[in-house]
């Protein structure tokens, strides 16, 4: 008799433990279906200085130097933007270090404010 007491125990101890897992496995697939993607986590030069050939700059003048753009000038694309700096020697110090420069960026769209 206690043994059948104990049999039918520790079943339903089994029975309780394996609901709660696929429980918490169904949970977590749902969670990854409602999950909503990240752009930043999935490119991983989000927040890197990236040289690129072509694209129309947020600036007219490179915040590295402080001058004005010409015909010689570099692009690269920060967070989303592409940003025209005057030289190469400026655009190996705005990869370098882009937040100390980001912070200098004037955006032609700033003055029309």
């Amino acid at each position: 008799m206690k043994r059948l007491g104990l049999i039918i125990f520790v079943l339903a101890l089994i029975v309780g433990f394996s609901g709660n897992v696929f429980a918490q496995q169904k949970e977590k697939k749902e969670d990854a279906k409602t999950t909503k993607v990240d752009v930043k986590k999935q490119d991983p030069d989000f927040n890197k200085a990236v040289s690129i050939k072509e694209g129309t700059p947020v600036n007219s003048v490179c915040p590295v130097s402080g001058e004005e753009l010409d015909e010689d000038q570099q692009l690269i694309k920060y967070k989303g933007e592409v940003i025209a700096v005057c030289c190469k020697k400026c655009l190996k110090k705005i990869k370098a270090d882009p937040e100390k420069y980001m912070k200098r960026l004037k955006r032609d769209d700033d003055k029309d404010k």
